[in-house]
């Protein structure tokens, strides 16, 4: 096994050994993810209610399959409409272990055009996701 791969997979391990927590990290579709130590049930539950008190107003959501997708309040500034969709999915890594994955796309689109998946931008500010990931992590403490 090569150095690269050693060390990453140490990487790996510490986090897992660890429980959760910490910072996110962004995968390559570009969602965040992070560990947390709850059961597959308990975490959906915290971040489905976590995306509603923000404001979003659930789109589709399959439980059984740990996903959801959200869509935050839309403002209008100029006749342009901007509004967030947020995608949600949240593994079981083992009973005690979940990953949760969350995606968000920002659109701008003219108003009464209806959607336009090719003005979508993915959201990238860390802030935005670690504080979202602190407060699932803060109703999983309760």
């Amino acid at each position: 096994m090569g150095r690269m791969k050693r060390a990453m997979l140490a990487v790996v391990l510490a986090a897992c050994a660890s429980g959760g927590g910490g910072e996110a990290t962004t995968e390559i579709d570009g969602s965040w993810v992070r560990s947390f130590a709850a059961d597959r049930d308990a975490a959906y539950h915290a971040a489905l209610g976590v995306f509603t008190a923000e404001g979003y107003v659930l789109h589709s959501a399959n439980p059984l399959a740990g996903t959801f997708t959200a869509k935050s309040p839309a403002g209008e500034t100029a006749g342009v409409v901007d509004y967030r969709l947020a995608h949600v999915v949240v593994e079981s890594l083992r009973r005690d272990l979940v990953r949760i994955r969350i995606g968000i796309v920002r659109t701008r689109e003219p108003s009464g055009a209806g959607r336009r998946p090719n003005n979508d931008r993915p959201v990238r500010d860390r802030a935005v996701y670690e504080a979202l990931f602190d407060r699932i992590g803060s109703e999983l403490a309760k």
